[in-house]
């Protein structure tokens, strides 16, 4: 690297890093402001709090890296065009992108280092902070699995289809169970109906059963009721919650959402939510590319809209460099509520944002050329 290089690179990391602390205390102090009310009668450990906030810090990143880095790709060059540094070193014929090469290049290796940030710390980093924040709030250890999803379950599993109404992981036990059991050629072999199901040593024991039996060409056979009775079934209880999502969006990691795809693939239930945040997960990394690109090149034409002053181009550049932010979230979110309702491909969804930032930066660019 250059010495003219190093300077212009020294000046847009300074940025940059005041940039991030700038925004991670204005993120912090949401976040105290957001759980204050949970902290009035809370009597434990000062440690808890301390950790809870600790590990929301990671979590941040994943929203304010994109803006820290136009922020300070548009500052920084502005800066430089408005007091000249910029016109002179164009004057004695160096290029502009050569100029701008340097932070480019960082973007670039920074978009692969922003990935394994978000999945392996500020992820992880929410998930810790939301437990925290639960143990503040005094809920049981069992919390996450007594949410609405662990309600009203559909399963299936090669020819078992089950319909769980309440699974219940602190008592080890099922309320509302059914299960429609086939034979070949989707027939019907069983159909089981219980108040309570009980998992125990390979074996599922349940509470006032129905019972239906077919025969082979799926006529009915017979149906009886019983306050006991045992089944084997080749699910355990692991197996039938092991799809039941206890993280949110903003926990959950690539290699969890792989799992989960994996899961739903071998039970048949849908996947094109997790398919679409999958992709996202490989996706979202570009945008510090993007928004770095875009920052720089219009740097060089902020001053010239609406003929204004070259003092005016940190405003101009700054605002257009925002909306095209703005608009990447806009559209990011459009594409993914798009591919969760399976109206576009899981891919194309989360990479709807990326393909029309690619093609605004291949327009910058060749306006900021002319």
């Amino acid at each position: 690297m250059q010495i003219l290089d190093r300077y212009f690179f020294k000046a847009y990391l300074k940025t940059l890093v005041g940039s991030l602390v700038m925004l991670t205390g204005i993120a912090l102090i949401a976040k105290v402001n957001d759980t204050l009310r949970f902290l009035g009668g809370y009597g434990g450990p000062f440690s808890n709090i301390l950790l809870m906030y600790a590990w929301s810090i990671p979590s941040f990143f994943t929203y304010i890296v994109p803006p820290a880095l136009l922020f300070a790709v548009s500052f920084t060059l502005s800066q430089f065009i408005a007091s000249s540094e910029v016109m002179v070193v164009l004057a004695a014929g160096r290029a502009y992108y050569r100029l701008v090469m340097p932070i480019l290049l960082f973007s670039l290796v920074f978009s692969v280092m922003f990935f394994f940030i978000n999945e392996f710390i500020s992820f992880p980093g929410a998930y810790q902070s939301y437990n925290y924040l639960n143990k503040i709030r005094g809920r049981g250890e069992h919390w996450r699995y007594s949410s609405s999803h662990f309600r009203n379950v559909a399963l299936i599993f090669t020819d078992r289809y089950y319909t769980l109404g309440r699974i219940e992981v602190s008592e080890n036990k099922i309320y509302g169970f059914h299960l429609l059991w086939l034979q070949e050629q989707s027939i019907p072999k069983l159909t089981l109906e219980a108040e309570e199901a009980y998992y125990d040593k390979n074996m599922w024991r349940f509470h006032q059963v129905l019972l239906t039996k077919f025969d082979e060409r799926g006529e009915f056979l017979s149906q009886e009721e019983f306050p006991q009775y045992e089944l084997y079934l080749p699910e355990s209880l692991s197996e039938l919650i092991g799809g039941i999502q206890t993280t949110g969006a903003d926990e959950r990691n690539i290699i969890e959402l792989s799992k989960i795809i994996a899961y739903r693939k071998k039970t048949g239930t849908k996947y094109n939510s997790f398919a679409t945040e999958y992709w996202w997960h490989l996706s979202y990394p570009l945008i510090c590319f993007f928004v770095t690109f875009i920052g720089a090149f219009l740097a060089t034409t902020g001053g010239r809209l609406g003929n204004r002053q070259r003092r005016t181009s940190l405003a101009s550049s700054i605002g257009l460099a925002m909306t095209f932010t703005i608009g990447y979230f806009f559209i990011m979110y459009f594409g993914t509520a798009m591919g969760e309702a399976g109206v576009l491909p899981p891919f194309l969804a989360a990479n709807l944002a990326n393909f029309l930032s690619l093609f605004l930066c291949i327009y910058v660019y060749r306006k900021a050329a002319t």
